[in-house]
This record gives C-alpha cells, sequence and structure tokens, in this order.
C-alpha cells in the first residue's frame, strides 16, 4: 500500500501541500503489451482459459480486479489468486527483459521539475502491483515517495479513497491531491479521491474520451 524511498521521502511531512499520484501504464511508460501478454500467458498457465480481452479491458483496471475477473470467467476461487500474481511476477520480469518499456514523452523532466518543488511529494497510484511497478519503472521507482498499489483493491475507485486517506494521514486533513493518468477510470478515480484530474492521450483513450478530467494533454510535455 504505502511506500516510503527516495529523496523525497525525506522532508517533513508538514511542508507537503500537494502530491501528484502518477499512473503507470500508458501515463509513464508504453510497455508494449508485455503486461497482457504476462497476464493471458499465466491465466492460460494455471487457468487453462484463454481471455478474450482487448486492449481496453486491461486499461484502467487493477491487477487484483483484473485475476478475479479470470477467476470468476473460468469458474475458479480466490485461492489462486496468489500463486496467478507470482506466476505473471515471474512473466513479466522475462518479457520486460526482453522487451523493455518505453518512457513516454516529457516524463523525466516533469518528475524532476515537480520533485524539486520542497512542497510537493510525487507517489504512483496504480493498478499494477508493487512488484508490477518496480519491474516496469526499474530506474524511476526509487524517485516515488509512496504508492498505491492495484494487487489489494479490486476497483480502481478504492485507490483513490486509500491514497485521500493515506495523504490526509500523513500530510494533514485536505492535502491537495492532482491524479494523472490515460484513462477514464483514471478520472473516476480522482474523483473518489477528492482530487484534481489530469488526462493524458498517450494511452487506449481519445482526448475524446477524457472530457472529464479536469485538463486533458496530448502527452506530458504539454504540462506547463
Amino acid at each position: 500500500m504505502g511506500k516510503e524511498a527516495g529523496v523525497d521521502s525525506q522532508r517533513p511531512a508538514e511542508m507537503i501541500k500537494r502530491v501528484y499520484l502518477f499512473d503507470i501504464d500508458g501515463t509513464l511508460v508504453n510497455a508494449g503489451g508485455v503486461g497482457s501478454q504476462a497476464f493471458r500467458d499465466t491465466v492460460r498457465n494455471l487457468l487453462g482459459h484463454d481471455l478474450a480481452w482487448q486492449g481496453r479491458d486491461f486499461a484502467g483496471q487493477t491487477d487484483a480486479g483484473l485475476f478475479r475477473r479470470a477467476l470468476s470467467e473460468a469458474n475458479r476461487g480466490d485461492e489462486l489468486l496468489l500463486p496467478l500474481f507470482e506466476d505473471y511476477h515471474q512473466r513479466l520480469e522475462l518479457n520486460l527483459r526482453a522487451r523493455p518499456p518505453e518512457l513516454l514523452p516529457g516524463v523525466e523532466p516533469l518528475l524532476a521539475r515537480l520533485a524539486a518543488d520542497p512542497a510537493n511529494r510525487v507517489a504512483l497510484l496504480t493498478g499494477n502491483t508493487r512488484r508490477g511497478s518496480e519491474l516496469k519503472l526499474p530506474r524511476l521507482f526509487p524517485l516515488f515517495g509512496f504508492g498505491i498499489f492495484g494487487e489489494s483493491y479490486v476497483e480502481r475507485s478504492d485507490l483513490g479513497r486509500e491514497a485521500r486517506r493515506y495523504a490526509d494521514a500523513v500530510f494533514g486533513p485536505g492535502t491537495a491531491l492532482t491524479v494523472i493518468g490515460d484513462t477514464p477510470n483514471d478520472i473516476v478515480c480522482a474523483r473518489a479521491a477528492g482530487a484534481e484530474a489530469v488526462a493524458v492521450a498517450t494511452g487506449h483513450f481519445s482526448p475524446a474520451d477524457l472530457t472529464h478530467a479536469d485538463r486533458v494533454l496530448s502527452d506530458l510535455t504539454h504540462w506547463f
């Protein structure tokens, strides 16, 4: 759930006025479908079930929610959830070694600029598990002060509610939050957190699909 790491975590909590919460896939990186392929292969291997899902079936979901959906389709129980995660992480690691994820435009300059302000905390809010996040962001992962991850939450909005609870507990009630993501579910997640929603059209969804956000960007180079 919460993860403290990196230079950012050394700042006194009372200094933090705004937390920027980043999604990963389609927002920070393009993993080229290697995550969904690892997921499909895991489900086929452990459940004997071939998924007919398309790219948008994965976009904006949580890993826990996706695996529970796969278990339901295969008429299997949650006792297989942990083996599914373990097999998936192994396959994901192998896939990413063969095809490392591509950082999307503007990511590194934006993270550096936001983190340089002592009133900011930069964090992750992602449907990926913590291990999946580490694998997809091998160099950038330590830059994030904490993370709310997808192994414990079926609904994306639950990630937003946990982010609000965590921020209020650590930085003070009503701490300003900004959620940055590439799907309509990220916008729903932001609303559940009482956060500003910034949508970036670098994933499966067009700007027209993301109009309920407070800001819609073609990519993160247009932040400022």
